[in-house]
């Protein structure tokens, strides 16, 4: 696992030897003079709660690319701020956050609102502001319809759903499967898709059984799905409703009749520290995790490993000692935000809208590794062959790794 450099040396190589005590030796300094004025980046998301981290986590990716772009001058002479403002999950809070946010006129990038109720709510709004926006985790396909401002990092339910399902069919013997979810709009949608496509799969869909982001005994609904015959059962993706599902199954010995799937949000380790030892073996779909598997570093894609060392060089690792505070879906919507304000050589948001559709990024200039090729028709970055599956093993040392099972483009 990487480790970061001391802060001291990591700063070190975002400046010039002039910034690190090399003032005297006529090397010139890559510092800009002066910047021309900033520009913000508004993150409305959650930072608070049980779900708190994960605002940290955007906060912090979006930071270091930030960082990384000052430290070349800035964007079109500008400097780059990252503002915040915690939605606590709430759709109401969320909307009223991102019309405050995008009232300042410094503002020319949204990221959020994470969860799709919260960005259902404030859509509207940001379709009338006509600043661009990216969201890392907007779960719901269905949510992206009429966004026209809006591009997405978070991987696709078209494409993550039958990786997950083609995965179990072929190589498990679960025959029947269930949905334990949150309510609302994400779980209705998910309801909605999983009897098409585990019947595609070859696998029965027996319904679901839906609770809220703050109940705590899920058993009841555990045992609604052994009721309804359910042989495996897709969890939510909030990590710690999952990791609340798990610890159920655990207290009512029944890993051994009801397996465990999903998606990316299985990828936080709250999961497998609520869930304990019934995580063991559970299996999701996702975006790249490299650096919680054994795979060697020298085999992840470069702008990955990078963007890995930035973040635990900077903020270290959660207090699980494994888990990195930053996601690259964060870091990716600025680097696509920067290359479209690039390519429109403006900020004006109808400007960067157009020339982000217009980006075709090769997969050596994102940190998730992947084309990320967009359209006026298009706004998701992730193809089909950005998708991994993934599978939660516990070690000899009682803490738990990822077992890279599919690799992208099903390899």
């Amino acid at each position: 696992m990487i480790r970061g450099r001391p802060l001291a040396a990591a700063m070190c190589g975002l400046f010039a030897v002039a910034a690190c005590g090399g003032g005297g030796s006529g090397v010139p300094s890559n510092r800009p003079a002066a910047f021309k004025g900033t520009v913000k980046v508004a993150l409305v998301d959650v930072f608070s709660g049980s779900f708190g981290f994960f605002g940290g986590y955007l906060q912090n990716s979006l930071q270091v690319e930030a960082d990384e772009l000052n430290a070349k001058g800035g964007l079109l002479g500008y400097k780059i701020e990252i503002t915040t403002a915690d939605d606590q999950l709430s759709p109401d809070q969320g909307a009223s956050l991102v019309r405050q946010q995008l009232a300042d006129s410094n503002v020319k990038l949204l990221v959020g609102p994470s969860f799709t109720s919260v960005f259902l709510a404030a859509k509207p709004i940001i379709n009338q502001s006509k600043v661009p926006n990216c969201l890392p985790a907007v779960a719901a396909d269905s949510a992206m319809d009429g966004a026209v401002n809006s591009f997405r990092t978070q991987e696709q339910d078209r494409y993550r759903i039958p990786a997950v399902l083609n995965y179990v069919a072929k190589n498990t013997q679960v025959k029947k499967i269930g949905l334990i979810y949150e309510g609302d709009a994400t779980g209705q949608s998910y309801d909605q898709q999983l009897g098409t496509a585990a019947q595609a799969a070859g696998l029965e869909y027996v319904g679901a059984a839906f609770t809220t982001a703050t109940a705590t005994d899920h058993k009841p609904l555990v045992q609604q799905m052994i009721a309804k015959g359910a042989q495996g059962v897709i969890l939510s993706n909030n990590s710690t409703t999952a990791g609340r599902t798990a610890l159920a199954i655990q207290q009512l010995g029944v890993k051994d009749k009801l397996a465990q799937f999903g998606f990316s949000g299985l990828g936080g380790y709250t999961y497998p520290q609520l869930g304990g030892d019934t995580v063991d073996g559970t299996i999701f779909a996702a975006t790249i995790q490299s650096y919680l598997t054994d795979i060697p570093e020298s085999k992840w894609p470069a702008t990955y490993r990078d963007f890995v060392k930035k973040i635990t060089t900077q903020y270290g690792y959660s207090s699980n000692g494994l888990e990195m505070k930053g996601t690259p879906l964060a870091a990716d919507c600025m680097i696509e935000w920067s290359k479209a304000v690039q390519k429109a050589n403006a900020f004006d948001g109808t400007k960067v809208v157009k020339a982000w559709e217009a980006l075709d990024i090769p997969p050596t200039q994102n940190v998730l590794g992947v084309r990320e090729k967009f359209s006026a028709s298009n706004h998701n970055a992730v193809p089909q062959e950005g998708i991994f599956v993934y599978q939660w093993a516990k070690q000899a040392d009682g803490k738990f790794r990822l077992k890279q099972l599919v690799g992208p483009a099903g390899t």
